[in-house]
């Protein structure tokens, strides 16, 4: 009897785990077609289409455009205006996942993602791409933003390795340019000194008060016993609500069971209550959530206190509530 090997297995499996990685024939041809037509737009020094499959079987198409150092709002503008029509004239359908559209600086580092609209403001478009490229000259790190086809900004700003004043530092350079600055864009900025990660961010640009307010936080966090080491401090200003937050490594020997007010508070009141005292000054309401891990297992973090602005805790009758009533008292009585 003559022996089969089947050499051919691993190949056919291999071959097929690739095919399945790639977007659809028609996809691909649109996509070229789009390319194409698209050719080297004023402002740009390259312009690359490509394709391939999100999730289980979602094709898309992302046009990624490098731009020249010197690019111009106006180029922007019209880069992002052409593309719907001739998205259209190359066959791909009116769908974000097939029209995905990113700039980049020659940097490599900063970028803008287009997030379509049902229509395409060119005016607003260029005077978002204005704020983009000026907002990018005055900040150094990694910054990334995504850009409605009406108008507003979403930013992502990274400032990397920075004294723990970065952030406000940094929006405070900001509010001296309001030429970059819109009402309707939101802001996402941190930042990270030493082991300790730092954000700040908000629905608008945050104010001077509220910067203050974040920097409370921050020398609340430091504040904190030796072997308490605080490994992130933040501030989310949300449309409704700001949301405040502190998170701390704790000593070998600290378990949920005995990290109680009555075992660390004499300890740890001295930061949180600064925090809370900080916290407590926003205009808007509140939320304030203090979560910990052990040092030896960072990633598996707790909470250890959580309040809200003008709410009793609940009562789960654990070390959560009795750290949370005993702010809820603090700060009833400021």
């Amino acid at each position: 009897m003559r022996k089969v090997v089947a050499v051919g297995v691993p190949l056919l499996a291999a071959t097929v785990l690739l095919t399945g990685c790639l977007a659809s024939k028609e996809t691909r041809d649109a996509a070229d077609r789009l390319e194409d037509a698209l050719g080297h737009p004023p402002g740009t020094v390259s312009v690359d289409v490509h394709t391939g499959v999100s999730g289980v079987a979602d094709d898309y198409v992302e046009t990624v455009a490098v731009l020249e150092d010197d690019a111009t709002a106006a180029e922007i503008a019209a880069l992002v205006a052409e593309l719907p029509g001739l998205a259209d004239d190359a066959g791909l359908p009116d769908a974000d996942n097939l029209r995905r559209l990113r700039l980049e600086r020659p940097d490599g580092v900063t970028t803008l993602d287009v997030a379509w609209a049902a229509t395409v403001d060119r005016a607003a478009v260029e005077a978002a791409a204005a704020r983009w490229l000026g907002v990018t000259e005055l900040l150094d790190g990694t910054l990334g933003a995504e850009l409605s086809t009406t108008g507003p900004l979403a930013w992502r700003i990274e400032l990397g390795s920075r004294p723990v004043d970065a952030p406000a530092v940094a929006y405070r350079e900001l509010r001296a340019r309001p030429d970059l600055v819109d009402a309707h864009d939101s802001w996402d900025l941190g930042a990270l000194s030493g082991d300790l990660r730092l954000s700040l961010g908000g629905h608008t640009l945050p104010s001077a008060a509220e910067v203050a307010v974040w920097s409370e936080l921050v020398a609340g966090a430091q504040q904190l016993p030796a072997d308490f080491r605080p490994t992130s401090v933040g501030i989310g200003l949300l449309a409704g609500r700001a949301v405040a937050g502190l998170t701390f490594l704790a000593p070998d020997g600290v378990t949920k069971e005995n990290l109680t007010p009555a075992a660390y508070g004499d300890r740890l009141w001295p930061a949180l209550h600064t925090q809370l005292r900080a916290v407590d000054s926003l205009r808007q309401p509140w939320t304030y959530v203090v979560e910990w891990a052990p040092s030896e297992i960072p990633e598996f973090t707790s909470i250890m206190l959580s309040l809200l602005d003008g709410e009793e805790p609940i009562d789960n009758g654990d070390y959560t509530t009795w750290w949370s009533q005993a702010a809820r008292d603090y700060v009833d009585g400021l």
